[in-house]
């Protein structure tokens, strides 16, 4: 048995910025375990207060990724560009943010 495959390289800012979307997905903002009651309120109230307006946040936990993983905040804002703004401000304080691409925002509804 051989060793396990290289993560896939995240995306360059230029890359995720040729097709934005309306969602962003923060990851390693909580640990497994942290997850209560006030942290849906709480990431829609600053995105809205410093991003522009939320339509939702969703978090979804997943048991079996790694720590830093396994927490998944997913803000789906009104205007492509407060996701942007999010997006872009989140990186340069170096939040693990992704900007999602269309199909994120699709599966979005699928998945959650």
């Amino acid at each position: 048995m051989g060793p396990p495959p290289a993560p896939t390289p995240e995306p360059s800012i230029t890359e995720i910025m040729k097709s934005p979307s309306k969602v962003v997905l923060l990851r390693n903002m909580v640990g497994p375990g942290e997850v209560d009651s006030d942290l849906e309120p709480e990431v829609k109230d600053e995105c809205n207060t410093k991003y522009g307006e939320v339509v939702r946040v969703i978090i979804h936990e997943l048991p079996t990724a790694p720590d830093d993983e396994s927490i998944r905040i997913f803000v789906e804002f009104k205007r492509i560009e407060s996701a942007i703004k999010g997006f872009i401000f989140s990186h340069i304080i170096s939040a693990m943010t992704t900007i999602g691409t269309t199909s994120h925002l699709m599966t979005l509804d699928q998945d959650c």
